[in-house]
């Protein structure tokens, strides 16, 4: 993995595609895992996914929704910096996302959903943190 500077600096940049794959095995054993995958924000469109689930491709789509918004909301109320992280939470299901910084300009969404009741939320966004992080982070 390559390293960035500023304000995406804790955020891992995906230098291939391949690297998707990794980072789902790395979240894959979160207490409460359901399903994880990595998304293209421009499209929508699901890049990995650890299971494949019939509602994934609803799942990344919505993902893909939210980073617009909160972009847009940030763009046009001045709020500096970039949008990090995002949760969304349902009686049923916590789903959790992570901005990937590419370079460039460019970004994908790791995006993983928890079983509520089985999962603990600070374990796991630490783990959704470091996922894809160099040696020694």
């Amino acid at each position: 993995m390559t390293e960035t500077t500023g304000p995406a600096a804790e955020a891992p940049i995906l230098a291939e595609e391949a690297d998707a794959a990794a980072l789902l095995r790395e979240v894959a054993d979160v207490d409460g895992f359901r399903r994880a995958c990595v998304v293209d924000p421009g499209s929508g469109t699901v890049l990995a996914v650890r299971p494949r689930t019939d509602d994934v491709d609803a799942l990344a789509a919505g993902a893909a929704d939210l980073f617009h918004v909160l972009t847009v909301m940030g763009a046009q109320s001045a709020i500096e910096g970039e949008t990090e992280d995002l949760v969304v939470t349902t009686s049923d299901e916590q789903h959790l996302v992570r901005v990937l910084h590419r370079g460039a300009g460019e970004s994908r969404l790791l995006v993983l959903t928890l079983d509520r009741r089985h999962s603990r939320l600070p374990l796991a966004w630490r783990s959704l943190r470091t996922a894809g992080a160099p040696d020694g982070d």
